[in-house]
């Protein structure tokens, strides 16, 4: 956890990018796979965005219930329910209401074999954007190692192409974790600087208390546990630009 590898090496190395630039200052679409990865991956995009009266809108894609597994006092539809509450709480702390969150509660650990939800909830989720003339979009990095990861990056990359003016751009997870894991070299990296925002982040963060805390803890098959909390708390965010990116290509 505390090698320093290419990815991290090359994400401390990518130049800045303001906050304009990154969003396009339109409304602007987050897709989680779980509760909690919007906190981590792109909390301080989020506050950043609200602060300055940017509409988001956050979508979780699955509903988080198999992160614990086997525990007896907390059955998967009772964390799928406390995982709700604890995204509406760090949404607060990011600036949002509940009616900015959008839960599609496709079954954790599932979301990639469930193509027909996975694409009605593209097209539905591409005429928003369209209806208020969205921006960007931010959602996992492809070449992460979880499934539901990889399939929200699927998600959003139909997404994109329904929604043709949308720039999609991507933010790692567990990429942050892997000392061994390398960045695309064909997509651009931008750093965008939320120092200011670092409390708003720790809070949104601390909201997800099933996750980063043993608040559950009589589950038999656990997931692996959160990433550290320290790696996305360094002051700022790292972003994968579409090559493809109207924002990059025009230099806004």
């Amino acid at each position: 956890m505390n090698a320093d590898g290419p990815l991290r090496r090359r994400l401390a190395r990518a130049a800045p990018i303001a906050l304009r630039r990154l969003t396009g200052l339109g409304p602007i679409l987050v897709l989680a796979p779980h509760p909690d990865d919007e906190a981590f991956g792109c909390g301080g995009l989020i506050a950043a965005a609200r602060a300055i009266g940017i509409d988001v809108r956050v979508a979780f894609v699955t509903d988080g219930a198999a992160s614990h597994l086997g525990s007896r006092l907390w059955p998967p539809a009772r964390v799928a329910q406390r995982r709700k509450l604890e995204a509406i709480r760090a949404g607060r702390a990011l600036g949002l209401k509940p009616r900015n969150l959008v839960f599609l509660d496709l079954p954790d650990g599932e979301a990639a074999f469930d193509l027909a939800r996975l694409d009605a909830h593209a097209y539905s989720l591409a005429r928003w954007a369209r209806a208020v003339g969205a921006s960007a979009l931010f959602a996992t990095w492809a070449g992460e190692s979880h499934p539901d990861h990889i399939a929200t990056a699927e998600l959003a990359r139909t997404i994109a192409q329904t929604a043709r003016r949308l720039a999609a751009h991507a933010y790692p997870i567990w990429g942050l974790a892997d000392p061994d894991v390398r960045a695309p070299r064909r997509s651009p990296i931008r750093r965008l600087d939320v120092r200011g925002l670092r409390h708003a982040k720790t809070r949104a963060i601390a909201a997800h208390r099933s996750q980063v805390t043993r608040m559950i803890a009589d589950a038999e098959s656990p997931r692996p546990p959160a990433p550290d909390r320290r790696l996305f708390l360094t002051g700022w965010e790292a972003f994968f630009m579409s090559p493809r990116s109207r924002l990059e290509r025009n230099g806004r």
